[in-house]
């Protein structure tokens, strides 16, 4: 703890003197509630299968998933042209 905290003058007894407290409790609550709910998503997307984060190079990267898949020769448009192309 800096020196300079326990030396200030704040009186707990005091409505003032509770209400920075009381903000920290409040924002320290919400940010925990935030970072379960980020776990919650990650887990339920590791459940479906989605792949999170960079993809991954080298042999222990999944088939086509890694940037070396970049460099292979594709046979037509990337998927999202494709797409694009049907809704015109």
């Amino acid at each position: 703890m800096p020196p300079h905290l326990y030396l200030q003058a704040v009186d707990t007894s005091t409505p003032s003197g509770r209400a920075p407290f009381g903000m920290l409790g409040i924002f320290s609550e919400f940010d925990r509630e935030m970072i379960v709910e980020s776990e919650l998503g990650i887990g339920r997307a590791n459940a479906n299968g989605k792949c999170l984060g960079r993809l991954r190079i080298g042999a222990d990267a999944p088939a086509g998933s890694s940037l070396n898949s970049l460099n292979e020769p594709r046979s037509g448009p990337p998927p999202m042209l494709r797409r694009l192309l049907k809704t015109v």
